[in-house]
């Protein structure tokens, strides 16, 4: 069988780079896969093709890579124009929506209409009230806030890229000034703007790093506007697909003659005119784009299934399989890993959570729920591994408030062979969320390829995690309460941590391992329709993919 595999290039880091990237070694063992991924990121020599050099009829099957990230945006208009099959990760796909049609955070009757188009009558209703209600700024002191406002792509080692357009807000108590450390690729040019006031012009005629220096008397609202390449060198080399402006590494605010620098964090989805439809996002799928456009699809829930089936109104072929995890009990040894954390931690009930602490990973419920355990004698320890998002979790003040300073380790975020190490440290790994985008925990898959038991929302999209090896709490009320009850039960009860770690690793050797995942994937994809492509529909995508590909060389 001959697969398409349309996906981001194999070096861009995501969770669903991740999963394409385990995946693939195997759904190559049962058949002849080529990849295709965008024509502005494709690299030559890296073992994919241009999307826009795709010729359908030579392939069984097109399978596309799809989940809520903006990266995903160039697929829409190739399932409207050459179909195939959705291995579908998220049922809500805010974030690829408004990468996919700009429309959505501009607003206007052409916003309105792409979110009914996206949405639906009661999404766009939804859309419209979220528009009216702006999102708060920094131009007031928030404690431990980020400075980082609108347009900022993740945190990296070393620093963080804006967008062509990114602003900063910036509130520091008793500071007289403030610093930038940039890098400017090549080609660049940049304006450093306070409201229309132009505060610094610069042309890089080649790479730069710069210091800007300005001076500060309460709050100073900025807005960095990049214009010139797009793609670096750089970036070509690595997969990297985003508009990039320029590279900041250090912001530092002067007090009393001293300069301190603070810790860079990633902000939220805002636009530059300052509407906030991040806290709406939950309520917004926007996933017509795909779900009424795809052949057929593969889904890791019961639950996604029969919302597919429920939107299309229309026989759909639906296969469901796990979240594919790879074997990785024996690669960590828990009394090794722990020799890495406070001496203190070694001998207690420790608690791992992977994943960005935001909001609606319910981070503040996992303490809360770990300080009543505390209060109950439990010697509960609580390890977050990844980056901190302060804009939307004042995380330092919740530990504060439950008294658990000492009971905490924030790592930021890590590369995964750290992760794994830490998460090998645990008792059990706790990885909840509400409101949720629909999607399986990747998070939860990694604890359970550790032989980790794992304690989860309960969601209708986790269902399919095995029974005996998760344990589950309500979203909200009681929430808190559930999960010190499990802490109180698991750390008197050695016997029953055992079982789940051993149940865990029995659903990934008999269901969930890339193997089976990939096995059942090529019989489904062996039975789905074929894709629909016509010739019309292979000339209107090598027209898109090219265009897209000279507009970001411009």
């Amino acid at each position: 069988m001959r697969i398409a595999l349309i996906t981001t290039p194999l070096g861009a880091r995501s969770g669903i780079g991740d999963f394409t990237r385990q995946l693939l070694p195997y759904l190559r063992e049962r058949a002849e896969v080529e990849i295709f991924v965008e024509d502005r990121c494709f690299v030559p020599g890296e073992g994919s093709k241009p999307a826009s050099s795709i010729q359908p009829r030579d392939y069984d099957q097109i399978l596309y890579q799809i989940g809520n990230e903006q990266a995903h945006a160039f697929m829409r208009p190739m399932l409207s124009a050459l179909g195939g099959t959705v291995l579908l990760h998220d049922w809500v796909l805010f974030d690829q929506a408004v990468a996919g049609r700009p429309e959505l955070a501009k607003g206007g009757l052409r916003g309105l209409i792409a979110a009914v188009e996206e949405g639906g009558i009661r999404a766009a209703k939804i859309w419209k009230s979220a528009r009216k209600r702006r999102a708060p700024l920094l131009d007031e002191p928030v404690e431990g806030a980020s400075p980082l406002a609108f347009g900022w792509h993740e945190l990296e080692e070393h620093g963080i890229w804006s967008s062509r357009s990114a602003g900063l807000h910036l509130v520091r108590r008793d500071a007289q000034a403030m610093k930038l450390s940039l890098f400017i690729p090549e080609g660049r040019k940049l304006e450093l703007r306070e409201g229309e006031d132009v505060l610094r012009e610069i042309s890089a005629k080649r790479d730069e790093r710069i210091e800007l220096e300005l001076p500060m008397s309460g709050a100073l609202t900025l807005q960095i506007k990049v214009s010139g390449k797009a793609l670096t060198e750089s970036q070509r080399g690595n997969a990297d697909p985003r508009e990039l402006g320029v590279f900041l590494s250090e912001i530092s605010f002067q007090r009393a003659g001293e300069w301190t620098a603070e810790p860079l964090h990633s902000s939220q989805l805002i636009t530059e005119d300052g509407q906030g439809l991040s806290a709406s996002r939950f309520a917004l799928p926007f996933n017509r784009g795909v779900v009424r456009r795809a052949d057929g699809f593969i889904v890791h829930s019961e639950w996604m299934r029969d919302e597919i089936v429920r939107d299309r109104n229309a026989p759909t072929p639906v296969l469901i399989v796990p979240h594919g995890i790879e074997r990785r009990w024996d690669d960590f040894d828990r009394v090794a890993a722990r020799a890495e954390l406070p001496l203190a931690w070694r001998d207690d009930f420790i608690v791992a959570s992977l994943g960005t602490l935001q909001t609606h990973k319910r981070v503040a419920a996992l303490l809360d729920g770990a300080a009543r355990a505390r209060e109950r004698g439990v010697k509960v320890r609580v390890l977050l591994i990844g980056e901190e998002r302060p804009r939307e979790l004042d995380l330092s003040s919740e530990i504060r408030r439950l008294d658990m300073i000492d009971s905490v380790e924030v790592t930021g975020w890590v590369e995964e062979p750290r992760a794994h190490a830490l998460l090998s440290a645990a008792d059990v790994c706790v990885n909840l969320r509400g409101p949720t985008t629909g999607g399986a925990s990747g998070g939860a898959s990694q604890a359970l390829g550790l032989g980790r038991g794992v304690i989860v929302s309960d969601l209708p999209e986790l269902a399919e995690l095995p029974s005996d090896a998760t344990l589950r709490v309500p979203v909200g009320e009681g929430e808190a309460e559930a999960l010190c009850e499990h802490f109180v039960s698991l750390s008197s009860d050695p016997a029953l941590l055992k079982q789940m770690e051993s149940a865990a690793r029995n659903y990934v050797e008999e269901r969930a391992h890339w193997s089976h995942v990939a096995e059942t994937c090529v019989e489904a994809l062996k039975q789905f329709p074929t894709p629909r492509a016509s010739r019309r529909g292979i000339i209107q995508n090598a027209i898109r993919q090219r265009t897209a590909q000279r507009e970001e060389a411009q």
